[in-house]
């Protein structure tokens, strides 16, 4: 809980908040509209998806996310984290987050 109260708190950690008071404390990375062909913002729910090694990088997660439902690829992830009950094979807190992701082709 100590932990947990640190939540978008100057000298805590970010999550996204709807009043964009969190913004000015974002890391970011500005790129040029041609640099960019897709993107994807994910939840840590659904960055788990990570953990498996057809995953392991954001190149590989952005083309699953090309050619597959995000729904198919949740799923998938879900059903081996249920299968580690322990949290062992793939260390986490708890079986699972609730997942989320928003995938874009750029033009």
């Amino acid at each position: 809980m100590k932990n947990r109260n640190k939540k978008n708190t100057e000298h805590g950690y970010w999550i996204f908040d709807p009043t964009g008071i969190a913004i000015k404390y974002a890391t970011t990375v500005k790129f040029s509209c041609n640099e960019i062909k897709s993107i994807a913002l994910m939840s840590d729910g659904f960055y788990y998806i990570s953990m498996f090694e057809k995953f392991c990088d954001s190149y590989k997660i952005i083309e699953a996310l090309k050619n597959h439902p995000a729904e198919r690829l949740i799923d998938d992830v879900f059903e081996k984290l249920e299968k580690d009950e322990k949290l062992d094979k793939y260390p986490r807190f708890k079986i699972y987050d609730d997942a989320s992701v928003v995938f874009a082709r750029v033009k």
